[in-house]
This record gives C-alpha cells, sequence and structure tokens, in this order.
C-alpha cells in the first residue's frame, strides 16, 4: 500500500488524496540547487546587492506563470509576491523618517520607564500602607523614659 501525501501538509497520509504523488528522490538535486540559490541570494542581500538582475527578474515572473493555475499555494505566493511589490514604493522610501542613534537610544529609555511605571502601578493598586513620618531616636528614647518611670 503506498503512502501519499496530503495537499496542505507534508505529513503522509493513507487517506487516498487528490493531491498527485511526487517521487521526491529524483528531485534531491534541484531541491540542493535551489537551497543554494536561496542562501547565496541571502548573502547578497546582507552585502547590500541584488542577487538578481532585472533580465533575471523578468525569467522568473514567466517561469513563475507557468505553474498550475488551480494549485492553492502558488495563488497565495502570487498574491503575496504583488502585495509586497505594491508596498515597495520609492516615494515613500524616500520620505521615511530614520532616527538617529541618540534619538533611538532616548526613546528606548523612556519606553523602559514607562513599562517600569505601569508595571508598579499595577503592583501598588490595591496597598493600604500608609506612609508616616520616622520618629527620630531621641523621641524614643524619651518614651523609653517616661514609661520606666
Amino acid at each position: 500500500m503506498a503512502s501519499r501525501f496530503s495537499t496542505y501538509s507534508g505529513a503522509p497520509s493513507i487517506q487516498p488524496s487528490l493531491a498527485p504523488t511526487f517521487d521526491t528522490s529524483s528531485n534531491r538535486s534541484s531541491t540542493r540547487g535551489s537551497l543554494q540559490t536561496i542562501l547565496a541570494s541571502k548573502i547578497m542581500s546582507e552585502k547590500g546587492q541584488s542577487p538578481y538582475a532585472d533580465s533575471d527578474l523578468a525569467e522568473i515572473a514567466r517561469s513563475s506563470s507557468t505553474l498550475a493555475s488551480s494549485d492553492p499555494k502558488s495563488h497565495d505566493l502570487r498574491s503575496w509576491s504583488g502585495s509586497l511589490e505594491r508596498m515597495q514604493d520609492e516615494r515613500l522610501q524616500q520620505q521615511r523618517y530614520v532616527m538617529s542613534g541618540s534619538k533611538s537610544e532616548e526613546i528606548r529609555a523612556n519606553a523602559l520607564g514607562a513599562k517600569v511605571e505601569r508595571a508598579l502601578a499595577r503592583r501598588m493598586t490595591g496597598q493600604d500602607a500608609q506612609f508616616t513620618a520616622k520618629k527620630s531616636p531621641m523621641d524614643e528614647k524619651r518614651a523609653l523614659e517616661v514609661e520606666a518611670n
């Protein structure tokens, strides 16, 4: 009895599925290549370089359109990539305010102070301690003398 993979998870299932069964042993080399591509692009993006030329991006867009349009995962990926592209607006990037190091440290300190004040306020609610002025040691000594006499 061959087990099939579920449509939405990688867990094997005994139940029959409409999802196609893939032979994972033949795809190992392509997976390794795609993993290398992902790692290389991550390293290049950390250095501030673009891992793809404009022609490569167009080729990737064409190849992604050849995927099965009925696949819900590819539809989700396309909608997410479209949303991310719309969010990347160069005019808005130029208008974005970037705080200096000292300003961000000042805001962090203020935020920490506010957190501490809120925590203390929560802990002090319902407390009925009454603070009185501290008696001087001389007054206590006189009180003892009076009681002794």
